[in-house]
């Protein structure tokens, strides 16, 4: 590249002849930028050096970055390289003009050592250059301030000279031309994380996020806290990333830094997922049943797959000593009485079906010194029930033993005698006998209680049974009657009674008093009461029909009457009325009756199915007809198409 004067070869006339006295370092004289045009130089006398640039050879300008801060000074440092090896003394000229207006100086050139010096432009006196030319050294350092305010990008125009100091010939130099620029650095700003405070992972699949943050200089990130096992975070690329090998919750913080205070930081959640569950339903895969022993510990695991591991529960009873632990899935215990217990195990997991297996747990009776036969005092029972009465009281049985004491078993041969407990682990024992009469007719039952020793001998208690009509008009075949009620009592607001000759039937032979069921609640009664009847002996029956006549005479309203349901899973149900229900067959009533068949699938608030169970049944007046005060009178009561007995008490009346 050739400088100065010539349109094909640019001549530098760079530095003056006084440069030919052999000293270490002078400044020249004559040669300067130009003060408009600075990519060229001016020269001030003829004797200036000039010349071309030569293949391989090359000046720069070296500096620490790319952009300054306004005030803040430089380090720069200037090398010219030239391949002639008779070259080998060397000087550069340097000058700083703002880009926007390269007449104008920019900054200020300082020297740091006797090799390089600032001079005033020859042309242009506010303008200094950087020069220097030295016999030993091509590379020469000094500071520049830049200008006290940003004032864009700064060009750094340099020129280079490579001479043979033995001739100091002024022509046929090495001379190289550079241009270098610095732009004004940004105004500093605090840093900021603008990424989200939370993000979350799952165990086994690859996740990633990127925390971003904003500042001048771009600030440098960096992570504390606990990362889950498998994730990482990179502070160069400030990505989180990796492939969890837990799951949870994992707080953790994030620091942006760039020398301008404040620091940033943020709170992070990293939450990580479990892995996507591929349910398997449960199955119980061990044993239907075990054996213990009385007065013997005994421990037995019940074993199940499925995925997740499915939870294990138990539901029967257990013999006294024995227990199931839901979370060991043992069931262990020192049983106390022998016999089989049928119980039921249910695995669940959340994926259906769950798996129920029927298991039986034997309890055999503990090894016995005794060899003699049982005795049982009494050596009979003898049971009476009247219908329309209470049920008779349990009788207790005295279990001895001749030549030690001895286990024992007990079974009862018929469903409505039942005993407790079934089994003894020694004598002497006892144990009650009760009888449940429900639903059966009058007439005579008997029924056996065999109790066997542990040698194998049994002892046979006959049981006797006999069941007697109430009064000759109470009760019924299936032994249901009605008997009256009142919530309160001694209020005196509410009555309930069987009131001969009110009934609709005067002529019937099973109650030739003709009794009708009497209701009344006065208008002072308190909220809640009522007046009815409570069907005796229903409890466990299944319903498909209920219903009873109502006296036409008596304004019946909706709610005047309703029969009320419990069932054995402690429901209440409600139905009647003053309308039979629509699937109920039509039936004639007596004349001055209304006849009132009720469906049980009607009921509310939820119908009663037939694999419903009954707990009680009660008629109940809680809402009277207002024009009679609240009275209601009815007869001929059925349950499933069976006519329910009245009460033995009633009461007569004059008409």
């Amino acid at each position: 590249m050739l400088l100065l004067f010539s349109g094909v070869l640019i001549v530098l006339l760079f530095f003056g002849v006084q440069l030919k006295v052999p000293t270490a370092f002078a400044v020249p004289a004559f040669a300067s930028s130009n003060p408009t045009a600075p990519a060229t130089n001016t020269c001030a006398s003829a004797t200036c050096h000039n010349g071309t640039a030569t293949a391989g050879g090359s000046t720069v300008v070296i500096f620490p970055g790319t952009t300054y801060t306004p005030g803040v000074t430089q380090h720069l440092s200037v090398k010219v390289t030239d391949p002639t090896s008779t070259n080998t003394a060397f000087g550069y000229i340097l000058t700083a003009r703002l880009a926007s207006g390269v007449s104008s100086q920019a900054g200020t050139f300082t020297a740091t050592d006797a090799n390089s010096a600032p001079a005033p432009n020859t042309g242009n006196a506010s303008i200094v250059d950087m020069k220097a030319m030295t016999f030993a050294s091509s590379t020469w350092s000094f500071d520049w301030t830049p200008p006290a305010t940003a004032s864009g990008t700064v060009n750094f125009y340099l020129t280079g000279v490579a001479f043979n100091p033995l001739t100091f010939s002024v022509i046929g130099n090495g001379i190289y031309q550079s241009m270098g620029t610095l732009t004004a650095a940004a105004p500093p700003v605090a840093p900021s994380i603008t990424s989200s405070t939370s993000t979350a992972f799952t165990v086994g699949t690859a996740g990633t996020f990127t925390v971003t943050a904003t500042g001048t200089p771009a600030p440098t990130l960096s992570e504390t806290g606990s990362l889950p096992a498998g994730v990482t975070f990179n502070t160069t690329t400030h990505v989180l990333s990796g492939t969890p090998t837990v799951s949870g919750t994992f707080p953790i913080t994030f620091t942006a830094t760039n020398s301008t205070l404040p620091n940033a930081t943020q709170s992070f959640t990293l939450t990580v997922n479990a892995a996507p569950i591929v349910g398997v339903a449960p199955a119980i895969t061990s044993l239907i049943s075990t054996t213990f022993t009385v007065g013997t510990a005994g421990t037995f695991t019940v074993t199940a797959t499925g995925t997740p591991a499915p939870t294990l529960s138990e539901t029967g009873a257990l013999p006294a000593g024995v227990t199931f632990n839901t979370t060991t899935h043992v069931v262990s215990g020192t049983p106390t009485v022998s016999g089989t217990f049928p119980i039921t195990f249910t695995a669940t997991n959340g994926t259906l079906p769950n798996a129920m297996q029927s298991f039986t747990l034997t309890v055999n009776p503990a090894p016995s010194t005794s060899t003699g036969a049982l005795a049982v005092s009494p050596s009979s029972l003898t049971f009476h029930y009247r219908m329309g009465g209470s049920w008779p009281s349990s009788r207790t049985l005295a279990i001895t033993s001749s030549g030690g004491s001895t286990s024992y078993t007990a079974k009862e041969t018929d469903p409505w005698l039942s005993i407790n407990p079934v089994s003894g682990s020694g004598t002497p024992g006892s144990m009650q006998a009760s009888v449940n009469p429900a639903g059966m007719a009058p007439g005579s039952y008997g029924a056996q209680i065999n109790i066997t020793a542990q040698s194998g001998k049994t002892t046979t208690v006959p049981v006797a049974l006999t069941i007697t009509g109430g009064d000759g008009e109470g009760g019924t075949p299936g032994g249901m009657f009605a008997k009256p009620y009142m919530s309160d009592p001694r209020s005196g607001a509410l009555a309930a009674a069987w009131v001969e000759n009110l009934g609709a039937s005067p002529l019937s032979t099973t109650d030739p008093r003709n009794r009708g069921l009497a209701l009344a609640e006065s208008a002072s009664a308190s909220a809640g009461t009522w007046a009815g009847a409570v069907i005796q002996n229903v409890t466990g029956i299944s319903l498909t029909e209920l219903g009873f006549d109502f006296r036409a005479s008596i304004q019946c309203s909706t709610n005047s009457l309703q029969f009320v349901v419990i069932t054995t899973d402690g429901v209440k149900h409600t139905v009647g009325g003053c309308t039979s229900s629509p699937t109920t067959p039509p039936s004639s009533a007596p004349a001055g009756w209304m006849r009132l068949r009720f469906d049980p699938s009607q009921a509310t608030p939820t119908p009663i199915s037939k694999t419903d169970h009954v707990q009680s049944i009660s008629i109940e007046l809680d809402k009277g007809s207002t024009s009679t005060g609240g009275i209601a009178v009815i007869d001929n009561i059925e349950i499933n198409g069976v006519p329910v007995g009245k009460w033995a008490t009633s009461t007569s009346r004059d008409d």
